[in-house]
């Protein structure tokens, strides 16, 4: 098992997005807005749409190119969303609209902000990632898993109760109990392989902002990660900010939890504080992942001592 931890300053230039299409002629791209409207096509910046969940109706066109989702600065406020639509040997990139590749957070107007909705009637906050990616559906892509080539780049996430972003390989359902693709201690017979997340600012993720508990089975909200990875390997996790992800029992969340069968991962000059458990946690047959330069800032977790 290959674990390799360099704690030192984020130099945030030294890197950039790399999810960049092979050229032009090869791209889907669609636009959101805050203002647009689900019944437009996301074609132009006048015909955006305001929802990720119409962008994944848009990206399940047979087409093959890649995608990039240029999102306008803004408030989104929504639910988070269940991604299992891909396009094999192409990647689909969240970004904002005026990001050009090889920039910094500088080059572009602003982050665009998905804070997570409230239930109607409790007006609770609703339990789930922002974006929880699966494997394909039957009958569609990557339903038997593989490389799914999801690439977010500089945007903000904020206010949901598990995850900022989970992606999940393993024959388990969407977002449900897990289930092993292999046996005990071997590698994943599945995955949910090689995306990347760069420059995300992910920000009070946890039952500490959105209230409930890991126990209360009448408010169940528990935080587990930032970024959670569950049979997830050959991923980029480069530049991130994470600030404030806890749970009101201070336990469970990590900035980046690989829960499962997750292996090959690189996480690098990531920024982590306010964490109330460990920052790190990696387990079961989660190998050969190399962290480099990362600036650990005040977290606190307790330990127990029995």
């Amino acid at each position: 098992m290959k674990r390799i931890l360099s704690i030192g300053a984020v130099a945030v230039a030294a890197v950039t997005f790399v999810a960049s299409p092979a050229s032009a002629a090869s791209v889907q791209t669609i636009y959101v807005n805050a203002n647009g409207s689900d019944t437009n096509n996301g074609a132009t910046t006048t015909t955006a749409v305001k929802t990720l969940a119409r962008v994944q109706q848009l990206v399940a066109g047979p087409l093959d190119e890649d995608v990039e989702v240029r999102i306008h600065a803004g408030t989104y406020v929504a639910a988070g969303i269940t991604w299992t639509t891909y396009r094999p040997g192409h990647t689909i990139s969240f970004m904002p609209d005026d990001y050009q590749y090889g920039e910094g957070l500088s080059g572009i107007t602003a982050r665009s902000v998905f804070v997570n909705a409230r239930a109607s009637g409790s007006n609770r906050y609703i339990g789930s990632p922002w974006f929880m990616a699966c494997a394909g559906n039957t009958g569609q892509p990557l339903n038997a898993g593989g490389t799914s080539g999801l690439g977010f780049c500089y945007l903000t996430v904020e206010m949901y109760a598990s995850s900022a972003i989970s992606l999940d390989g393993s024959a388990g359902p969407c977002g449900g109990a897990y289930h092993a693709s292999s046996g005990l201690g071997l590698p994943s017979a599945r995955g949910l392989n090689g995306n990347t997340i760069f420059g995300m600012l992910i920000t009070d993720i946890g039952n500490t902002y959105t209230d409930g508990s890991c126990t209360d089975t009448d408010w169940l909200r528990c935080g587990y990660g930032g970024i959670v990875l569950t049979e997830s390997s050959n991923n980029r996790i480069a530049n991130n900010s994470f600030v404030n992800l806890r749970n009101s029992e201070n336990s469970y969340i990590h900035a980046l939890d690989m829960t499962h069968k997750s292996s090959y991962n690189t996480f690098s000059r990531n920024s982590i504080t306010g964490v109330s458990s460990d920052p790190v946690k990696v387990r079961d047959a989660s190998d050969f992942t190399t962290f480099d330069s990362n600036m650990f800032g005040a977290n606190d977790f307790v330990r127990s001592t029995s």
